[in-house]
């Protein structure tokens, strides 16, 4: 296995800087402070993509804090997590693409960690939410029980434990040890096999857990449609009480028609949302396989445009989680 990694390479790739050689993957290529803005198409991306993600993920929160259920308490340290990466990841990445050279000290730590744990926090919690669903649809009466917020915020923390014990012995080192003293970038020849397994096992199975529970979720709906019963709201209904003072019941058609009307719009965003996870999240790790595996047939452009995806996700998620809030039911047959 050939591992075609240079000094300056890091798992949190923001510019590649290509020679005859070898292929660089750093964070800037001056060690000099630059004081004029250097625009790009790339440097301008980050921007937009940090002030949109900082502004959607609030607007997002502020939403979602207002109906804290078990369920939208995992959304709400999704969205916290994106809220302070917005800023700390790729706030300080815009930073350093304008103005190379110009974050480091404390600043660059910073920036090194958000990317080396909150990364993994924000695709574990996506897995995290994927159990969810298939819990609900599988086993709604349990899910509905045992499902508590200290429960949920028990997995949560759990959750952040796993990531930070996973990761913080790669970015400690690397900061006590092998950090070069010109340049923010983490130093992964020193630790090859970390920077490639590490990030790999943190964004490949949370993906799969993701493509899991929407294969589970959806065809739990299409068996309860060939049993002929439907799909049965599991949530409190008004039409459920019964009332001495109601004379009146909308019809069974009626309601069955809109409640499959909106569980096909869950399963539609859920779609989408599986989609966009796929393609934000899937082609870093693709280039993650072929660094380790086939240096050589690792692209740069391939590169640029999987980490401008990658990037992209955190303006998803806030827009993908608001639709879909409270059109995902547990459901039974």
């Amino acid at each position: 296995m050939n591992h075609n990694f240079s000094t300056k390479a890091t798992m949190s790739f923001m510019f590649i800087n290509s020679s005859s050689n070898s292929t660089k993957i750093s964070y800037f290529l001056s060690n000099s402070t630059v004081s004029t803005a250097a625009w790009t198409f790339s440097s301008g991306l980050f921007v937009c993509i940090a002030a949109a993600g900082f502004v959607l993920n609030l607007l997002s929160l502020v939403t979602f804090t207002r109906d804290r259920t078990p369920f939208n308490i995992i959304v709400i340290q999704l969205l916290t997590i994106n809220l302070v990466s917005s800023v700390t990841q790729w706030g300080l990445n815009a930073v350093i693409i304008l103005y190379p050279g110009g974050v480091e000290g404390r600043m660059c730590d910073l920036y090194l960690f958000s990317n080396t744990i909150f990364s993994g926090m924000i695709r574990n919690t996506h897995g995290l939410m994927a159990v969810n669903r298939v819990w609900a649809v599988l086993h709604p009466f349990s899910y509905r029980r045992l499902h508590t917020s200290r429960l949920a915020l028990g997995i949560c923390l759990g959750l952040c434990v796993y990531v930070f014990l996973t990761m913080f012995p790669y970015f400690l080192l690397d900061a006590l040890k092998y950090r070069e003293a010109k340049g923010c970038a983490l130093n992964v020849a020193a630790q090859v096999a970390y920077t490639v397994a590490g990030p790999l096992v943190l964004s490949s199975l949370p993906m799969a857990v993701v493509w899991v529970a929407f294969v589970v979720v959806t065809a739990k709906r299409i068996a309860c449609r060939r049993h002929g019963n439907g799909i049965r709201d599991m949530r409190p209904s008004r039409t459920n009480i019964v009332s001495a003072n109601v004379h009146t019941i909308p019809p069974a058609h009626s309601e069955n028609g809109r409640l499959r009307k909106r569980q096909w719009r869950s399963t539609l965003l859920l779609a989408i949302l599986t989609i966009s996870i796929t393609v934000c999240y899937g082609p870093r790790t693709v280039f993650l396989v072929l660094k380790l595996f086939w240096p050589s047939t690792a692209s740069t452009s391939f590169f640029q445009v999987a980490n401008m995806l990658f990037a992209c996700q955190i303006v998803l998620d806030p827009i993908l989680l608001t639709l879909t809030m409270g059109k995902l039911p547990a459901v039974r047959c």
